[in-house]
């Protein structure tokens, strides 16, 4: 009779234990769950965090999951197509600098033999408007000159694209006013 007296309904109570065990059961399963997909899914959480950061000299880890070692492999192979695509590109931009360096140099050797022998064309005897237009030759094989360094210091500098794109922008912008400068300079 006491027992009836602390426990009037020993049904519910019975039911009542037994959800309580079954919630902290079900929680204890859930967290060591949680654990162990967390342990297996650390693989793919470090490989797509160095491939983010650009670091792609790394062996992909395994998983004890199927599914996981599917994504992996995934992973795995899209790495090394990325790796020999960025590869190739950076190897066609530096043959690209490097003819570009080539194609100014040889600019330069006749734009210095134009403006040499129009330097010694003005020690010359000449009239006024022959002297004109040598000392046009000069000036624009001095910009000619300028733009052809320009050249050379972007394709050998490791500028940022925006930066190069900056500085070509500018040196077209450049020639574009001489252009035009020199255009109302002839109608004068």
């Amino acid at each position: 009779r006491i027992l009836h007296d602390l426990i009037p309904y020993p049904e519910k109570l019975l039911i009542v234990v037994f959800l309580t065990g079954f919630i902290f059961i079900a929680l204890i399963i859930a967290i060591q769950f949680g654990k162990k997909l967390k342990k297996e899914l650390y693989p793919l959480k470090l490989s797509t965090e160095k491939i983010m950061n650009q670091d792609l000299d790394f062996e992909v880890k395994n998983s004890d999951v199927k599914e996981f070692n599917e994504v992996l492999i995934s992973i795995s192979n899209m790495k090394i197509a990325l790796k020999e695509s960025l590869m190739m590109q950076w190897h066609m931009e530096k043959e690209k600098k490097n003819q570009i360096c080539a194609l100014a140099h040889d600019i330069k050797t006749p734009i210095t033999i134009i403006k040499g022998n129009a330097e010694l064309l003005k020690e010359s005897q000449l009239c006024q408007e022959d002297r004109e237009f040598t000392d046009y030759i000069i000036n624009n094989a001095d910009k000619v000159e300028k733009y052809i360094s320009i050249l050379i210091d972007i394709s050998k500098s490791p500028l940022e694209k925006n930066e190069t794109k900056e500085k070509i922008d500018k040196m077209l912008k450049d020639i574009e006013f001489e252009k035009v400068k020199e255009e109302y300079e002839w109608k004068d």
